[in-house]
């Protein structure tokens, strides 16, 4: 199954998880980048199977052995240790994880695994002692206690799992899941990681104790105290846990505290005492799987490695009946990956569609988690950050906390305070919407241990119990933080969950990542049915749709120009692997090709294609490939032909002149002057014999006296040879003692090449720390310069504002004096219509008399008509004098009230302008307080780049 994935493109072969890990390998090896493969989905869909399945792809295709080597086996025997310990049955899933990992898979230059690492987050301690109904703790437990062995049940002090109080989902098989073939996989895999017979026992033991301490029978006493009348599990648990159990009674049910500077004893209720038993449980279980993982990176680990893959496997989103702060930690989690996916599917790609001066138009898919994640974690109004707040404050408790949370994100669309339920209320999350209920919050955010209990583990006479409570054993290295240690009161649960995460996150980031998304296919965990609505929902809220969306619509694949002219050079004519314009040559490779403009677009560094296009491209390349190696093969054949004919060639002429020369041998022995010839040979050799002995002699005698010449150089020379020699033996003493000065020379050219080299990095990081130096100054300085001129236009600004406030007092003080003009006038005229209105009423009255002496007597008639009309002119000019007094009195009250309104308006204006100042005056004091803090900045800087500057002599 592997091998047809192994080396082979997506579009070649069928969807499969192996054919993402085999891209992600790829990539690493070409692109020399760091990947990350990220396995998401909800509870139950098939994250962990898939982590194995990659885990298990990794190690054949880059193991050193295919897989079968020493690294390889305990890279694969380290998922069986982790689910037996950190899995549990769920209602959605029977083999959940309840903690997070991310696992490192570490790789050479060469592509080969040299290692790996497992990062573990928020195990869920709280499962030790309690379960929903229908579903169990985590597996080792039941493991422990199906069939064990006679020599376990003694040991350990085992019992059927139905006597045990600390199953309290009742809940004890799984269908097809046999525990007891599982616990021996499980010890074998420990073997193969490395875990001595000591320690495995050790971790049983503890396994088996806190089984023991959740059967504690605490009963009520006198008053409200607790005592534990039935001892029997008290016993086994101390015993295996290797304490005094009068030690251990006295810290569950009569802890010492701390009240004032005297230590005094408290005696606890049932209830108390039964969280006391339980916190000393989650605690004993969360440091042993703490152990248990920096164990097995012990024994994967390598320190240095260039490359890795990060595989992430962490609880998928979780919506049940009851939610607590468990489900609030992983669905938290959950929402940062989806806004990370988010991100890099929609953000980052658009914004690197703008960056690139690509033609695009921005969309906006609606898809954004951060405002829930805001909610959640954002300092100081968060979910997270007022919780640790009341955790801090003394009399704080969940019905406060919630109080807090109701009043601070009333007005948040992602939050919902309950109708019904007091504790509980509701988020709004990207795969909907889930009720939390905040009882025990605190607690579990506090994670609580009475120091009596930490005190007794410390006193065990196991060292392996003592080592888990050792100073800084919660630590990431297991070594004491000064910093932390002064503040590990205020340091709680959330908060390390969520430094965790953020580190998490900033790996992810520095990754290139590939996104499996798990999906279940039914809630009724049937097997080969598919309900389509429940897909699509899946589909819809991790924005698996969206994503398809803006593969089609946008450019998902993009070659840097010069990258993409080294690989696809071979398919232009006239093009060399590097190019002087990789641009334009691009450009030309993609005209030969005839591809359509419409498939690609060419960016300011990059060329991107639509999906399937690089896909085409690569097939062209291939089939050039293979053209050319059909050449190469063509030239090569040919080239062994002709050496071959040439052989066999040369072969045949030599049987040629063989043959002829034999026929020609046979014709010349039957010659009869050949035979003559042969007859007189040996009479002509006889008289020559005579001379050629002379000769011989002579030439005997001459060597003679060669040889004695050669033995006198001879002696000579082995005269001078044993001189030689003796030299020899001095320059090789000389060139020995030569060669040690030579290799302590080279140690101290090695250690003087390593100290340069560290002086070098030092003097790099000096300089690049100047030039931040330098940039920081030159920045602080323009900062500075913004600063003060801000500053001057701001003092502009006040004194114009202080010139108008001027102006505008003025103007009031006019307007004040005019109003008390008007207002005296006002009086005056007043007081002339009283007198008018009291002329007119005696006027009346004497026209009414008059009238009254008209009726009477008719002699005055005459006379009374005179004074009549008399009286009517002057009646009539107090009513022309009345109705001018009305018309002035109008004309005033008019111009009193459009007074009191620029009054108003001006009063108003002042205040604005007075406010303004004063606004301006806080800004300017503000301004000037950034300005010395700058100033300070500057001469802080100036002052390191006076002790970061090298001396002449270094």
């Amino acid at each position: 199954m592997i091998d047809i994935y192994r080396g082979k493109r997506r579009t070649e072969v069928a969807p499969h998880v192996y054919a993402i890990s085999d891209n992600a390998y790829r990539n690493m090896l070409n692109d020399q980048q760091n990947q990350s493969m990220l396995i998401t989905g909800e509870s139950g869909a098939g994250k962990t199977e898939n982590t194995k399945k990659v885990i298990q792809y990794m190690a054949v295709v880059a193991g050193r052995t295919g897989g079968v080597g020493t690294l390889e086996t305990q890279i694969l025997e380290a998922n069986p240790i982790l689910e037996s310990f950190g899995n549990a049955k769920t209602l959605k899933n029977d083999n959940s994880s309840r903690f997070g990992k991310f696992i490192k898979i570490q790789f050479n230059h060469g592509g080969s695994i040299t290692g790996a690492t497992i990062s573990s987050y928020l195990l869920e301690k709280s499962r030790v002692t309690w379960q929903a109904r229908g579903e169990r703790t985590f597996h080792i437990f039941y493991q422990l206690l199906d069939r064990p062995s006679t020599e376990d049940k003694k040991k350990y002090f085992l019992d059927r799992p139905e006597n045990y109080k600390l199953f309290a989902g009742e809940c004890y098989f799984v269908e097809g899941v046999n525990d007891s073939e599982e616990f021996t996989h499980t010890k074998n895999a420990m073997k193969v990681m490395g875990f001595s017979p000591a320690e495995q026992d050790s971790i049983f033991k503890l396994v088996a104790g806190i089984l023991h301490l959740s059967n504690l029978p605490f009963e009520k006493s006198y008053g409200d105290a607790a005592v534990l009348k039935d001892k029997k599990s008290l016993e086994n648990a101390s015993a295996l846990l290797k304490v005094s159990p009068t030690q251990l009674e006295q810290a569950l049910v009569r802890p010492k505290i701390k009240a004032g500077t005297e230590v005094v004893s408290t005696q606890l209720d049932v209830d108390k005492a039964s969280d006391s038993r339980n916190a000393l449980c989650k605690t004993l279980y969360g440091r042993l799987f703490l152990w248990i993982v920096r164990k097995i990176n012990s024994t994967l680990s390598q320190e240095k490695a260039p490359r890795f893959i990060g595989v992430l496997d962490i609880a998928g989103f979780e919506i049940f009946k009851h939610n607590s702060f468990e489900q609030l930690c992983i669905n938290y989690t959950n929402e940062r990956l989806q806004q990370f996916f988010n991100n890099h599917m929609f953000k980052l790609e658009q914004e690197e569609y703008m960056r690139e001066n690509i033609n695009w138009t921005f969309i906006d898919f609606g898809i954004d988690s951060q405002e829930t994640i805001d909610l959640i974690e954002k300092k100081p109004t968060g979910l997270i950050s007022l919780l640790e707040d009341e955790c801090v404050f003394p009399k704080g408790t969940d019905e406060t906390y919630l109080t807090k949370v109701s009043a601070t994100h009333a007005k948040n669309p992602k939050y919902k305070k309950s109708q019904f339920n007091k504790k509980e209320f509701a988020i709004s999350h990207y795969a909907g919407e889930v009720t939390y209920d905040v009882a025990g919050w605190l607690d579990k955010n506090k994670d609580p241990l009475q120091d009596d209990l930490e005190k007794t583990m410390k006193s065990s006479d196991d060292k392996f119990i003592r080592d888990l409570f050792v100073d800084g054993f919660l630590n990431e290295d297991g070594k004491v933080n000064a910093a932390r240690k002064k503040a590990a009161i205020f340091y709680f649960v959330a908060s390390q969950h969520k430094e965790g995460l953020g580190s998490l996150m900033s790996t992810l980031q520095a990754t290139f990542p590939h996104f499996i998304r798990c999906i279940i296919p039914n809630y009724a965990k049937r097997p080969g049915a598919l309900e389509a609505p429940i897909v699509l929902e899946q589909l819809r809220c991790n924005g698996v749709l969206e994503g398809i969306r803006i593969t089609r619509k946008g450019f998902p694949n993009r070659l840097i120009y010069a990258d993409f002219c080294k690989r696809y050079y071979i398919l232009s004519k006239n093009l060399t692997r590097n190019p002087p314009d990789p641009k334009g040559a691009a450009k030309s490779i993609l005209e030969e090709l005839k591809i359509d403009p419409e498939q690609y677009r060419f960016g300011n560094t990059k060329v991107f294609f639509r999906t399937g296009t690089l896909a085409h491209i690569e097939e062209k390349r291939e089939q050039k490939v293979g053209q050319m190696i059909v050449a190469i093969q063509a030239a090569s054949r040919a080239f062994v032909a002709r050496k071959l004919y040439k052989k066999v060639k040369t072969q045949r002429n030599a049987i040629i002149i063989i043959g002829r020369s034999t026929r020609d041998f046979l014709d010349f022995k039957k010659w009869l002057w050949w035979k003559l010839y042969l007859t007189v040979k040996p009479i002509i050799e006889g008289e020559t014999l005579e001379k050629q002995l002379q000769d011989r002699e002579d030439i005997i005698k001459a060597k003679k006296e060669e040889i004695i010449k050669e033995e006198e150089t001879r002696k000579k020379i082995e005269q001078q040879l044993s001189e030689i020699n003796a030299a020899l033996e001095d320059a090789r003493k000389n060139l020995q003692d030569q060669r040690n000065i030579h290799l302590d020379l080279e140690d101290e050219k090695n250690r003087l090449e390593k100290l340069k080299a560290d002086l070098d990095r030092r003097q790099t990081s000096l300089e690049d720390e100047l030039k931040d130096l330098e940039e920081q100054t030159k920045e602080l300085n323009v900062l500075k310069a913004n600063v003060t001129k801000r500053v001057e236009e701001l003092q502009d600004h006040l004194n114009e504002e202080t010139t108008a406030r001027d102006a505008l007092d003025r103007v009031k003080r006019s307007l004040e004096s005019e109003i008390v003009s008007l207002k005296s006038e006002t009086e005056r005229a007043n007081d002339s219509v009283n007198k008018l209105e009291r002329s007119k009423q005696i006027l009346e009255k004497e026209v009414l008399e008059l009238k009254e002496m008209l009726a009477t007597g008719g002699d005055n008639i005459s006379k009374l008509e005179t004074v009549k009309k008399g009286l009517a002119g002057e009646i009539k000019e107090v009513n022309l004098q009345l109705e001018e007094v009305g018309k002035k009195v109008e004309s005033l009250e008019k111009t009193r009230k459009k007074l009191e309104s620029d009054l108003k308006e001006k009063t108003q204006q002042v205040t604005d302008e007075t406010a303004l100042k004063q606004n301006l005056e806080a800004q300017k004091k503000k301004v000037e307080t950034e300005l010395d803090d700058l100033k300070s900045q500057l001469e802080q800087a100036n002052s390191c780049l006076l002790y970061t500057s090298p001396s002449p002599r270094d």
